[in-house]
């Protein structure tokens, strides 16, 4: 199974993403900071009691939407022949979006405490 999906999502990742070492590790940094979100923003649903499964079904929805967005920008470098510029500014603003997302659920879901004080002072 896994040579399966190795060989059929390799080439799927390089098509959307490229094959070089910053596209790899700037997309395995945002899905580690996606999946956190997750966690931090199940963890503040329950703490306020919002948790809908309507509300979570939308959000796979929407990161799938925001993973799609560096793809685009590495289409429109192939395009434009630029070296992950517009695939770098686009990783780099999602990344950066879902960090504050992701700290912004850590303290509504109560754990600010254990944040550092300079990650809530943006």
């Amino acid at each position: 199974m896994a040579l399966i999906v190795g060989t059929i999502g390799a080439p799927v990742f390089n098509f959307f993403y490229g094959g070089n070492k910053m596209a790899s590790g700037l997309m395995i940094a945002l899905v580690f900071f996606i999946v956190m979100d997750w966690i931090t923003g199940v963890w503040a649903a329950k703490m306020d009691r919002t948790y809908a499964s309507k509300y979570g079904i939308d959000g796979v929805v929407r990161t799938f939407f925001i993973l799609l967005l560096p793809a685009a920008g590495h289409l429109l470098d192939e395009v434009f022949g630029f070296p992950d510029i517009i695939f770098g500014a686009l990783a780099v603003g999602v990344l950066y979006h879902t960090l504050q997302s992701m700290t912004a659920n850590a303290v509504w879901a109560g754990w600010a405490d254990w944040l550092p004080q300079k990650v809530l002072d943006h």
